[in-house]
């Protein structure tokens, strides 16, 4: 982050923005700013998914239709959100939303074409939230929607330095780190 850097983080879980908050006022962090938002490609309203109760849990997802395991959120481009709240321009950015990589990519169209952009990493995981079930992808689908992630960071002006395939379990997912070329 560097001197004088800042950090603007989304945290739309209750319980995470709370320690978030916590954690940065412990630590005297007084260049983050955290919003109670899940970014999107709309802005509107939306359901998390709760994993489990578990505190500082980071497998939540968003859903399209309430459930019994599920929360509502507000939701926002992140387009929208620097509009909205004068937010600085990223500089770099970290996508890590649980499935929802595509959806956040559609809500900022605006940020990447900006030029502050320089750097973009992305936890891209490959499964699908049905209700409370995730149903993970075949080998067609994840290079499918890693080719997605490629094709639309790449007409913006973006290209895949680095890429990582793990697995935890049943689930897999990619840390592919791009720049601007």
């Amino acid at each position: 982050m560097g001197i004088g850097g800042n950090v603007i983080a989304f945290e739309p879980e209750a319980e995470n923005f709370s320690r978030l908050r916590t954690n940065a006022h412990l630590n005297q962090l007084s260049n983050l700013l955290a919003l109670p938002f899940a970014l999107s490609d709309h802005d509107g309203m939306g359901y998390l998914r709760l994993h489990s109760d578990d505190v500082g849990e980071g497998a939540h997802t968003l859903v399209n239709d309430a459930t019994n395991s599920s929360v509502p959120v507000l939701l926002l481009t992140l387009d929208s959100a620097i509009r909205n709240f004068r937010l600085p321009a990223p500089t770099h950015l970290k996508i890590d939303v649980e499935g929802h990589e595509e959806a956040v990519l559609g809500g900022m169209n605006g940020v990447l074409a900006s030029r502050d952009l320089r750097g973009i990493a992305v936890e891209a995981h490959y499964f699908a939230q049905e209700g409370n079930r995730c149903v993970y992808y075949d080998d067609r689908q994840l290079k499918e929607k890693r080719d997605r992630v490629l094709h639309k960071l790449g007409e913006k002006g973006f290209r895949l330095d680095a890429e990582v395939l793990s697995t935890e379990g049943s689930m897999r997912y990619a840390h592919l780190v791009f720049h601007r070329n």
